[in-house]
């Protein structure tokens, strides 16, 4: 009896046993499912809740609970923009045995406005299951607002003593049209690190500007303190008098800007700009981008004096030399003389004009227009050219014996007087042209008999009867046949040259026209300008009009037309008693092209109708006279 209650109480904890063994591990299993089965989390935070409209915001997206998910979907970004992103990075950890992993997924944003926004939540599907992270808000300021005006000021000053322009000219006092340096120098602080210069040259009125197209690097002592400067150069001549100014020049460039280093030393640790540079990389980020304009430059702009100006004078300003070389120096009658005269020397090559001729007969030689080239070369310290010209001559008579003088003037700036540059004349052979000598028959009778006598400079024998030509006449007539035969094509060839040489002539040289048919040179020469308003660049158009005036003014003052100018001209018209008006019509053309010529701004279309409407209405009223 007692055993068998002893094998029932054995029996009955073996049940106790046996059920909590199954309980704990129901629990245990129930535990381990809940670990597998734990779903990820996603998480959604910004370095700063509140930024400036300048400032850039760091946004990241982290997954907690697994390392393979997918890129989350972002959420409308309407008022921000995106600069780049995202960056990825993977964290594995084991604590206690325990192993977890996670994504980080990082965006930088820029905010387009100012006011208070919410970025909504990321998303994304994993394992057949959908996760949404939490949203957030940002508040947006204007920085500008909230900076103290004390503030403001001392950021201002404080960047442009690290960053600034100047321009300079090399003198105050200039003459119209004198060669003038114009210097621009970007100063910043060395060490401060910048790049993509970009200069913008100053917009100029009233000038004729040259490039220099090269920029110079040296380093310079500014307040104590070293800067790294970048020179740009370039070259303008003033084509007004009076008080003219320089507008300031522009310079954009970007600064990098680099985070201070703990415990380091350099540039990026000065004392003085650091907090600046903080400053700038809160709200730019590691690139700032840096735009400074220049102080402006005025300079007194003089007229070259009247006292001692010479007759030929064409408004050439600088240093200049002069070359002539005449081929070839014995011809015949007709033949063509080619002379050759090249200017050179420091000065715009533009306001450079053919040297004068001082011709002592206008019988003596038939003259064509010139061919002009022109060279400029750039140095440092100026602008140097040549200009040629090359002109054709063509002797009228035998009895000429010599080429005229010519002589080239302008004026030096460094002696502040005008020079004359001058060649003698130079020998010339000129030979009668190759054709028989006519032939005078003098006939008169002596009592019955007639007498016929040949008058020519050489000695020829006296014939006492009319016989003798008229056997010649025979044998002249037998021959006349064979001889135009063979002149004939002779004579084409030669009626084709002259033709063609009177075109050529016609489409170059306006006094020409005007001297065949006055009104059909007038109608020719200014559809020459109306094809240059619609072909043509402006300054092309108005040097065109410009030539037309020269050549149509010395037909009619009986003058060369290289001495005529804006000044002289109306004044040799007044002197003809030409009215006010008419002058006033031509000094108002003439100022335009001037304008148009050697100043280099632009020109709309109505502006060069309008000039050569008035070009038109002046020598309307001059044919009037």
């Amino acid at each position: 009896m007692f055993f068998s209650k002893v094998a029932m109480l054995k029996q009955n904890n073996y049940r106790v046993l046996l059920k909590g063994a199954i309980f704990i591990a129901l629990i245990l299993f129930a535990t381990t499912s809940l670990v597998f089965a734990k779903d990820i989390e996603i998480v959604a935070a910004v370095d700063k809740s509140e930024l400036a409209l300048e400032d850039t915001l760091s946004l990241t997206v982290t997954i907690i609970g697994a390392a393979d998910a997918p890129m989350p979907l972002l959420p409308d970004f309407d008022l921000f923009s995106l600069i780049f992103g995202p960056t990825v990075s993977v964290k594995t950890s084991v604590i206690n045995g325990v192993e977890s992993a996670s994504q980080s997924f990082t965006y930088a944003l820029k905010p387009t406005c100012v006011g208070s926004f919410f970025i909504g939540s990321f998303t994304v599907r994993y394992k057949g299951r959908t996760y949404k992270s939490n949203t957030l808000r940002v508040d947006v300021f204007d920085a500008e607002k909230r900076m103290s005006p004390e503030k403001k000021r001392q950021k201002e000053i404080d960047l442009n003593k690290l960053i600034f322009v100047e321009i300079s000219a090399d003198k105050e006092d200039a003459y119209i049209f004198e060669q003038v340096a114009l210097t621009c120098k970007l100063f910043s602080r060395k060490g401060l690190p910048i790049k993509d210069i970009k200069y913008v040259e100053p917009p100029i009125k009233g000038f004729v500007r040259e490039s220099l197209g090269r920029q110079k690097q040296y380093q310079s002592m500014v307040d104590g303190s070293l800067f790294n400067v970048v020179e740009l150069k370039s070259f303008v001549f003033p084509v007004a008098s009076g008080n003219v100014e320089i507008e300031p020049a522009m310079v954009d460039c970007i600064l990098m800007v680099k985070p201070r280093l703990k415990g380091g030393h350099g540039f990026f640790n000065d004392p003085f700009i650091n907090p600046i540079l903080e400053g700038l990389a809160k709200s730019y980020g590691e690139i700032v981008p840096i735009s400074r304009k220049s102080n402006s430059v005025i300079l007194n702009v003089k007229p070259c004096p009247e006292a001692g100006k010479p007759p030929d004078f064409s408004g050439a300003v600088g240093s200049f030399s002069l070359e002539v070389d005449i081929k070839p120096a014995a011809v015949k009658v007709g033949d063509p003389i080619t002379v050759t005269m090249k200017v050179s020397g420091f000065g715009n090559m533009r306001f450079v004009d053919e040297p004068s001729m001082h011709f002592l007969s206008d019988d003596d030689f038939t003259e064509y227009s010139s061919d002009v080239s022109a060279s400029v070369t750039k140095y440092s310290d100026g602008i140097k050219g040549s200009k040629i010209f090359k002109k054709v001559f063509e002797p009228k008579n035998h009895n000429i014996k010599e080429f005229p003088g010519i002589s080239f003037s302008f004026f030096n700036p460094a002696s502040k007087k005008y020079e004359t540059i001058t060649r003698e004349p130079m020998p010339l052979s000129v030979q009668a042209p190759e054709f028989e000598k006519p032939v005078h028959v003098f006939v008169h009778k002596n009592g019955g008999n007639e007498h016929a006598r040949i008058i020519s400079s050489d000695i020829l024998p006296i014939m006492t009867s009319l016989a003798h030509f008229k056997s010649r006449s025979v044998v002249f007539r037998s021959y006349a046949a064979v001889a135009a035969f063979l002149i004939a094509p002779t004579l084409m060839v030669v009626f084709a040259f002259l033709f063609q040489k009177h075109k050529r002539r016609l489409e170059v040289d306006y006094s020409y026209k005007m001297h065949l048919n006055t009104q059909a040179g007038i109608k020719a020469m200014f559809k020459d300008a109306e094809d240059a308003v619609n072909g043509s660049a402006p300054e092309q158009f108005y040097s065109t009009l410009f030539r037309i005036l020269a050549q149509y003014l010395a037909h009619k003052l009986n003058t060369n037309p290289a001495n005529i100018d804006s000044k002289s001209a109306p004044e040799m018209l007044r002197r003809k008693g030409i009215p006010a008006e008419t002058v006033n019509n031509l000094i108002a053309v003439m100022e335009a092209c001037d304008y148009g010529r050697f100043t280099g701004s632009p020109i709309t279309m109505n502006k060069l109708k309008d000039d050569l409407n008035n070009a038109e209405e002046f020598v309307s009223l001059m044919e009037k006279h």
